[in-house]
């Protein structure tokens, strides 16, 4: 690969890339991080809800207006226990069978995402869950256009770039025309405007061709010297030699005459 175009274009292809992907796995991990938190909180929200609800004796109060938003297909579901003794459960018994840890989490249910938040309080342990595969759809959905967008956006951005960069090579083979067009008989230097890149390369040129004059007017000077001091001298022999050739003579005086 001997083209310096392509192997430039090649290296600003690869790095851009990796930018854009770069960029890519950023925002990526800081929208999965951005609902992991938006749901988190909204977790310890429902919890402090239901914490609030036991009492100083160490009692559970029951609070309609609370339970409520574990009604059965809300997507929510609560978990309370007083050792190993269940004191309540929203909305059925299969909320047992998610698994138990403290903190925040996520686990997969039949399908679904379930996110839950798990902490103790005054005895309890107090478990709140959230079906939240709506979520998880729609940041699926969401991350599938930005990819779509991205990588459209990442190809029009090189495809710009190389007809850009391109056309900026255009310069090189504007210099190299004015170049081409320029005889031996006429050479001059080359004012043509180029970007400031190119201008150590034509000033190079220019003063090559400066060099060039001169050598080619002291040739010219040389040339014209020698041939008006050689004109006098043969000058001199011609005048001779028709004199010497004007009349019939011997071979000896002919001979005799043109060495003297």
């Amino acid at each position: 690969m001997n083209s310096l175009f392509v192997r430039v274009y090649i290296i600003f292809s690869i790095l851009i890339s990796l930018a854009f992907i770069s960029l890519y796995v950023f925002v990526s991990y800081t929208l999965q991080q951005t609902l992991n938190e938006e749901i988190e909180w909204s977790l310890r929200t429902s919890w402090q809800s239901i914490a609030s609800l036991i009492q100083e004796d160490g009692g559970f109060q029951y609070d309609e207006e609370v339970f409520s938003i574990f009604r059965k297909g809300s997507g929510n579901y609560l978990l309370v226990k007083q050792g190993n003794r269940v004191a309540e459960i929203q909305p059925d018994e299969y909320v047992l069978d998610f698994p138990q840890r403290y903190g925040f989490y996520t686990f997969e249910w039949k399908g679904r995402l379930i996110a839950g938040f798990i902490k103790s309080y005054e005895g309890y342990t107090i478990g709140v869950y959230r079906d939240v595969s709506e979520k998880r759809s729609y940041k699926n959905t969401l991350l599938k256009k930005f990819t779509l967008g991205w990588f459209l956006l990442l190809i029009l951005f090189l495809l710009l770039s190389y007809v850009l960069w391109f056309l900026s090579l255009r310069n090189i083979r504007k210099l190299a025309k004015s170049i081409e067009i320029s005889t031996p008989e006429e050479l001059k230097p080359i004012n043509i405007k180029l970007p400031s890149e190119f201008m150590p390369l034509l000033n190079s040129y220019n003063k090559l061709i400066e060099r060039l004059n001169v050598y080619i007017q002291n040739q010219r000077l040389f040339l014209y010297h020698l041939s008006h001091q050689l004109k006098t001298p043969l000058s001199i022999i011609r005048t001779a030699v028709d004199l010497a050739f004007r009349q019939n003579r011997k071979k000896e005086e002919l001979l005799n005459l043109l060495l003297n």
